[in-house]
């Protein structure tokens, strides 16, 4: 693949991602208007998504055995702590979006 193609292919992925973010923090705060503690549910219920479609994924590209069989390997771990530090992101993002407007 040419560069101008992969370097286009990265801005396309990276403004589906922002755009994914700003439609994400709607519904979340349209969920919590019900008043019943809405914002955790919703989490919880991101969360198990987000991790079927990357299981999905991950099987679909033919990586699961890798996945499986070497979970020791440094590269993993720090995948690990990439998901330490994405579900305090998150889970603080949802926090603040369940208090209220930030104005």
């Amino acid at each position: 693949m040419k560069l101008s193609k992969r370097i286009a292919s990265l801005a396309v992925v990276a403004v589906l991602g922002m755009a994914g973010y700003s439609i994400m923090t709607l519904f979340v705060r349209l969920a919590g208007r019900s008043g019943n503690g809405a914002t955790y549910q919703v989490l919880a219920v991101s969360a198990t998504i987000v991790a079927i479609f990357a299981i999905a994924v991950v099987a679909w590209r033919g990586e699961l055995k890798t996945l499986l069989f070497e979970l020791e390997t440094p590269p993993l771990l720090w995948a690990i702590a990439g998901g330490i530090a994405l579900t305090v992101a998150v889970s603080s993002l949802f926090h603040a979006l369940s208090l209220g407007p930030a104005n």
